[in-house]
């Protein structure tokens, strides 16, 4: 490690190699070396300011500062008090992502109010390296230490930072909170449910049918295509969407399309269900690119806005951008994880009845307990799976809301066990599907 960086009160070692590009009084900015050819060079930012409230306030500001500012931003999990054994403060470990040109950034941002200070280090790194990165994070955090927060040693208040006298509406406002999650962790947390409406949505640039996609399919290779196939629908949908030329035959994207769906890689899939109907999404990898097709998304599917024809969106994008398509499709968002004091088994039949119907079905719940009691009363519940070729990893986990997520194990004797699990987690088991064998590149 080299000599330690200081910002606030936080002194921060991190090894020799890395390379210190900004710094101010409260802004520090270091950056891995150099690789050539990188996706994206990994950085740590270390930030510091007057706290503008108690640690809830912070991080909701927080929160809502990557959802506006950074576009495209998704926020995956949120953990209280990550490293608190090791540091002894109160923090949130917030973990978020943005599209790159060549690559999904993934983010892992840790947030403490020490005194009279907030204190973001903030660690990113291509999608490709983030299972490698949060534990390489996880050691420069542990091995910081915490000098006094200031002279007079006051905990933040609501006051205006230049201790002015403003009127009540100039204060921070409170975030809503999250009581059942508060009273059974023992500290005050804010809702998170609300992050789910600001998440951004997967987007492409083609929407095809699967009449357009199958006579694309027919056309690779040929030269000249007759008029009549040229004028038909799916030839003059295809013409539209730029991806054959004026002879018929395909153009560029036409064509890099055909060659991933005739000579991929590796194939990935996921699939979601809730009240009796399902959307899809696909990837076909070729070295370093990847073609997604999308037949609908997870927030239409939880809207009731589904789309009634047989339209698909697709899209051509390097691998670690394709990973990031499926994060948003999938609207992986933040929950409170609770552990549950008693396993939750029900019979697989009731776990599908629940997915297949909206609202909290009537008579007594046939589970009990604090996580047990949350998980019921949840009006949705929206199951997720996701899979690939490339490894034997794969995901299949319930949705419920505030709720949280819980892995959906099949017992021999018919019945399901639903296992409270941290968004993270999700995150991660996500990525593990992507990465090669042997190793965590998630491409």
């Amino acid at each position: 490690m080299s000599a330690p960086t200081e910002v606030g009160p936080l002194s921060l070692p991190l090894p020799s190699n890395w390379e210190r590009i900004e710094s101010s009084d409260n802004v520090v900015v270091l950056a891995a070396p150099e690789v050539p050819d990188a996706r994206f060079r990994p950085n740590i930012v270390l930030t510091t300011a007057l706290a503008d409230g108690p640690l809830d306030v912070v991080s909701s500001n927080a929160i809502a500062s990557i959802l506006a500012l950074q576009p495209r931003a998704q926020v995956f999990a949120v953990e209280p008090n990550d490293l608190d054994d090791v540091l002894g403060v109160p923090s949130r470990t917030v973990e978020w992502g943005y599209e790159a040109e060549r690559t999904t950034v993934l983010v892992r941002q840790w947030i403490a109010v020490i005194g009279r200070y907030q204190v973001h280090v903030t660690g990113s790194c291509a999608v490709e390296e983030f299972i490698d990165f949060v534990p390489f994070f996880r050691s420069v955090l542990a091995a910081a230490s915490i000098a006094d927060a200031g002279a007079d040693g006051d905990e933040p208040s609501d006051r205006p930072a230049d201790g002015s006298d403003a009127p009540d509406d100039s204060m921070p406002a409170s975030p809503r909170i999250d009581p059942g999650a508060s009273d059974r962790i023992g500290t005050t947390l804010e809702a998170l449910d609300g992050v789910v409406l600001a998440q951004p949505r997967a987007v492409g640039r083609w929407m095809l049918s699967d009449g357009a996609l199958q006579h694309l399919w027919t056309l690779r290779g040929r030269g000249i295509i007759s008029r009549g196939k040229r004028r038909s629908p799916e030839g003059v949908e295809l013409a539209e969407a730029g991806l054959t030329g004026a002879l018929g035959a395909l153009a560029g994207d036409g064509q890099r399309i055909a060659n991933l769906l005739e000579r991929p890689g590796y194939r990935y899939g996921a699939a979601a269900d809730h009240a009796g109907r399902s959307v899809d999404w696909s990837m076909w990898l070729g070295g370093d690119t990847a073609l997604v097709r999308a037949r609908g998304n997870v927030v239409d599917l939880v809207d009731d806005r589904l789309r009634a024809d047989t339209f698909a969106q697709y899209d051509v994008v390097p691998a670690g951008r394709a990973v990031g398509h499926l994060l948003a499709w999938a609207r992986i968002s933040p929950a409170w994880a609770i552990a549950s004091d008693d396993e939750i088994v029900l019979p697989a039949e009731v776990v599908d009845a629940r997915i297949a119907s909206v609202g909290m079905p009537d008579g007594a719940a046939p589970i009990s307990g604090f996580v047990a009691d949350r998980l019921w009363r949840e009006p949705v519940w929206v199951r997720l799976r996701v899979w690939g070729d490339r490894t034997p990893y794969g995901l299949d986990v319930i949705a419920a809301g505030a709720a949280g997520w819980f892995r959906r194990d099949a017992l021999d004797d018919g019945r399901v066990r639903l296992e409270p699990m941290p968004s993270g987690s999700v995150l991660r088991s996500v990525l593990a599907v992507f990465s090669a064998p042997g190793g965590s590149d998630a491409q």
